[in-house]
């Protein structure tokens, strides 16, 4: 049986102090789309931060003024 990974991912919205933990079944690279919680993002950095508070693969993104036909679904992480 095929295991399918998730990946962690620290979201940080427009004007938003704090980020989301977010999961995905795909990698998210820069200048693609995303859609959380009905809504279409484009990212804008990914980056990685190695520190105790926010460490992690980080995403911050703009929302999107059309709707994209390649996307990739995210969901808020349990965790």
């Amino acid at each position: 049986m095929a295991m399918i990974a998730t990946i962690g991912y620290r979201l940080k919205f427009p004007k938003a102090r704090d980020f989301v933990n977010i999961t995905s079944d795909h990698a998210i690279p820069v200048k693609s789309f995303l859609q959380y919680e009905g809504k279409y993002y484009c990212v804008t950095r990914v980056y990685f931060a190695n520190n105790r508070d926010a460490g992690g693969y980080l995403i911050e993104v703009k929302e999107a003024n059309e709707i994209p036909s390649n996307y990739v679904t995210v969901r808020k992480s349990l965790r």
